[in-house]
């Protein structure tokens, strides 16, 4: 059970955006990950100048409902979790790692939580705070079964272990400007072998876990110096059709033409040669409009991995 005092089911769903049933089944539970991952932003800024990220949900809930700011997986889904366990939903918090294709490796555990929902005699797998890469409508837990979302194709496939690997089927990419066909700079994994058209997200275990457990994690990636975390900034939300994203101070906009096809522009909002001031006042009123984030600080904008984006 997580908890979390100052937890108000109303005021929560307003923040979302929600006004539907509060029955707890699939087409309501599916309607709410819809409006928690258009409505409230991936937001890691605080790294970068404010207030340190904790577990206490009170603050997490203070931040996003109150203060209308975003959060990370953790966050996110931690927060989420409140509600639908309020709303009546059984749901099993669980424990994931990221692949990262630059040393063909999984990170540390713990360096993710997502959570199983289990409505009648079918598991759920609910994810609302991965991001773009991933899928943030309810998956059902079934092995080796591709399951088509506005995000693109994703199935399950079973590791070692309590171990599953959550994988996505490679996408054609577009350019928004001229129309023209993107190849990303994507290396297939040598360790792992899926096959040469899907790619590893993540890989989560079976295993019951903890609120507290995740505190590991969460320290590891505020105290990593190399790290992801640590080394970008990220305001991520999702449209009706597509994904904005402020990865540093470089602005992702993102179609969702079909599951397979998308469109993608990426737009530096802080060039060398620009007036800075202005840039500023721009970057500002972009994190207003188009994620609802407004900070008392000026974050020191990074993205050091954006090579994860490029093309050829």
């Amino acid at each position: 059970m997580l908890k979390c005092p100052s937890f108000n089911i109303d005021t929560y769903l307003e923040r979302i955006g929600y006004s539907g049933s509060k029955t707890p089944n699939l087409e309501n539970l599916t309607k709410l990950c819809w409006c928690q991952a258009t409505s409230v932003p991936h937001d890691t800024l605080d790294i970068f100048g404010g207030l340190r990220k904790t577990l206490n949900l009170d603050k997490i809930y203070n931040d996003i409902v109150t203060k209308y700011r975003g959060g990370f997986c953790y966050e996110q889904n931690g927060l989420f979790g409140v509600l639908l366990e309020a709303l009546g939903y059984s749901l099993t918090l669980l424990e994931g790692s990221c692949f990262i294709y630059s040393i063909d490796q999984f990170s540390s555990r713990f360096d993710h939580l997502l959570f199983k929902v289990v409505i009648g005699d079918q598991a759920w797998i609910i994810d609302v705070g991965y991001g773009m890469p991933s899928f943030f409508e309810p998956m059902k837990f079934n092995v080796m079964t591709p399951q088509t979302q506005m995000t693109g194709i994703y199935r399950f496939r079973k590791g070692s272990d309590c171990d599953y690997y959550i994988e996505k089927k490679l996408k054609q990419t577009f350019s928004l400007n001229d129309g023209k066909e993107l190849k990303r700079k994507f290396k297939h994994s040598k360790t792992y072998s899926i096959g040469d058209d899907w790619e590893l997200i993540c890989k989560f275990s079976n295993t019951p876990r903890q609120w507290k457990d995740f505190q590991v994690g969460l320290d590891h990636h505020l105290n990593d110096d190399n790290g992801f975390y640590t080394n970008n900034t990220f305001l991520e939300i999702f449209t009706e059709r597509g994904v904005f994203v402020l990865w540093g101070t470089k602005l992702v906009e993102k179609e969702f033409i079909s599951p397979m096809i998308e469109k993608i522009r990426c737009t530096e909002m802080l060039p060398e040669n620009g007036d800075e001031e202005e840039s500023k006042r721009r970057i500002v009123e972009l994190m207003k409009k188009r994620f609802g984030v407004e900070v008392d600080f000026w974050p020191d904008f990074k993205s050091k991995n954006w090579s994860r984006l490029t093309f050829e």
